[in-house]
């Protein structure tokens, strides 16, 4: 069974975080800024979210019980760059992830994502904006999840999963541009953007 929780912080300042309940991991999950997107990434049992200037913060996060799948792994790069990727395991494949920003960059609040988002082979997780630390998780090819992906030039970018099925987590690229939001807009919809630039979600 998958479980899905939100919350709005106003006034915030500073990283928030959103726990799933005990007994639960986190497979996926998301943030919405008024400003720039800084970070957004998964814990074992967490969302993670920052944002450029103080204002409301809204996170989702998705979780699954402990022994609902086999094998999950959350792993993240060995040191920020401007262009992160963190690889699955073979044979294991990426069914969500995000980017860690480098602590100095957020306080000094120049920091930005243009890119979170799988690689088209599912196995690899990628951020690209200033020094970031790609985020991914994992799960055995068995529980590998669907992908549905939407290109446009509007201020929101939406991919919609095929009948039956729910949407757990969002890719986001920018063609040049941060973004402000990559999250699950609703139970079959990923949503991102918050400029009006070419972006595709998945």
């Amino acid at each position: 069974e998958i479980y899905r929780k939100e919350e709005t912080f106003s006034g915030s300042t500073g990283a928030r975080e959103l726990n799933c309940d005990s007994g639960q991991k986190t497979i996926g999950g998301g943030c919405l800024c008024e400003s720039a997107l800084l970070e957004s990434y998964p814990t074992s049992t967490s969302w993670i979210c920052n944002c450029k200037v103080t204002g409301r913060i809204s996170l989702w996060i998705v979780c699954i019980s402990e022994d609902s799948m086999s094998s999950t792994d959350i792993l993240e790069a060995s040191s920020p760059k401007p262009t992160s990727w963190i690889d699955c395991p073979v044979p294991k494949k990426a069914i969500g992830g995000g980017c860690n920003n480098v602590e100095d960059l957020v306080a000094l609040g120049t920091s930005h994502i243009d890119r979170s988002g799988t690689s088209y082979d599912g196995r690899r997780w990628g951020c690209k904006g200033t020094y970031l630390k790609a985020v991914v998780i994992c799960v055995d090819p068995v529980d590998a999840p669907h992908l549905s992906s939407s290109t446009n030039s509007e201020e929101w970018a939406v991919a919609t999963c095929p009948t039956d099925q729910q949407s757990i987590g969002t890719s986001c690229e920018l063609s040049n541009e941060f973004f402000k939001g990559a999250y699950s807009s609703s139970i079959t919809n990923s949503e991102c953007g918050g400029f009006p630039v070419e972006k595709t979600v998945t």
